[in-house]
């Protein structure tokens, strides 16, 4: 038998614990020390709960006010340039969707054998096309004229539109060449 070094008492060879005070032979740690720790482990689990509920809670409300910072922005973008916000939208317009539409409609009439037809509407939908460019191509020429600046976007959104309507031109003239002669 060894001696405890903690209070002296005699320990049995092999034991891992002093059986007077219950310091542990290998490591020094007391009894209570273990029993704290051994407690402390048991609360984690709610300490970890708590955590989570408060951290969802605060990103939950991080989203919220994002959120309202984010529409107010827009707000104000909008109201700050609402000038030119309708500027772009008058020029943009719905030509392209209607176009589009047409031309699905010469694509039908040519399916079902109305090769007539189809190429009256899509004569009328190059032309329709052809003119929506022309007047984008005057709005961005008076707007120069008269010393606006001509924003980037505007430029990029102008471009888009020309590139639909060439786009459908393109097309129109792909399905006319492809009808056959009339008589």
């Amino acid at each position: 038998m060894l001696p405890c070094f903690n209070c002296g008492a005699p320990v049995p060879v092999g034991a891992l614990v002093c059986p007077k005070c219950g310091v542990n032979i290998k490591t020094g740690e007391s009894y209570e020390s273990r029993v704290d720790r051994a407690k402390a482990k048991e609360l984690h689990p709610e300490r970890y709960r708590q955590g989570i509920y408060a951290g969802v809670t605060a990103l939950f409300f991080i989203i919220l006010l994002s959120g309202f910072m984010f529409q107010r922005r827009n707000e104000r973008i909008l109201t700050e340039q609402s000038d030119r916000l309708q500027f772009t939208l008058k020029a943009m317009g719905s030509a392209p969707v209607h176009c589009f539409r047409a031309l699905d409609e010469i694509q039908r009439l040519a399916s079902t054998g109305d090769a007539k037809g189809a190429r009256e509407l899509g004569n009328e939908l190059i032309q329709a096309a052809e003119g929506e460019i022309a007047k984008v191509d005057r709005e961005l020429a008076q707007k120069g004229r008269r010393g606006d600046k001509i924003t980037w976007t505007e430029k990029w959104r102008f471009s888009g539109l020309k590139s639909n309507l060439k786009s459908v031109i393109s097309k129109a003239e792909f399905t006319l060449s492809s009808l056959p002669e009339s008589s």
